[in-house]
């Protein structure tokens, strides 16, 4: 008997609602002109960042553990230091903060969710 649990049992509610609608409203829009809700660690399109205001205003806004360009267009950001931190209320207040700054430009429905 297999008595592995699904790593959806461990997620809190926000988040299974926020990929509902990130599916659900995306399709083939997801990369092109929609992105996903942020989570511990987060890559976005550099031409994403500069829409929501650069990384200037992600520092203000989520006060991430790390910011970095990971070279071409892409930018990563990690809210916290560790991983084992990504379920701490601290990472939380941030991944809310950043999701609120991704308002623009996330699915419909998503920020409402916070």
């Amino acid at each position: 008997m297999n008595s592995m649990r699904s790593s959806r049992d461990k997620l809190p509610e926000p988040y299974l609602s926020e990929n509902r609608l990130t599916t659900m409203y995306s399709g083939t829009r997801l990369g092109a002109n929609m992105v996903r809700p942020p989570r511990w660690g987060t890559y976005l399109a550099k031409h994403w960042v500069e829409q929501i205001g650069g990384t200037e205003a992600v520092e203000r806004a989520a006060a991430p553990f790390l910011i970095r360009d990971c070279g071409g267009s892409v930018v990563y950001i990690q809210l916290t230091g560790a991983i084992e931190d990504s379920m701490s209320e601290e990472c939380d207040q941030k991944r809310r903060a950043l999701c609120k700054l991704m308002g623009p430009i996330l699915p419909p429905g998503v920020t409402e969710l916070l």
